[in-house]
């Protein structure tokens, strides 16, 4: 099966949810996320990004909304 990984940070001082990207391989999500912990407006919050895993071609929420979310942890 073919998945993507969805990078979102979500602050939780304003509920403010950012969509960052999407990548082949859970590797280059987790780089990603180390790469953004440095970067103004995520460095506050470095606990709050998320990586969600779908699998490509898959029909999501055809029956209602159901989100699954794996919460990065903090390498420091």
């Amino acid at each position: 099966m073919n998945h993507i990984y969805m990078v979102s940070h979500l602050n939780p001082k304003n509920d403010d949810e950012k969509h960052i990207g999407s990548y082949l391989t859970y590797e280059e999500a987790i780089a990603v996320v180390e790469k953004y912990k440095t970067f103004k407006g995520f460095k506050d919050a470095p606990d709050c990004f998320y990586i969600d895993k779908y699998e490509v071609g898959r029909l999501y929420w055809a029956e209602g909304y159901y989100s699954v979310k794996v919460k990065v942890e903090n390498k420091s």
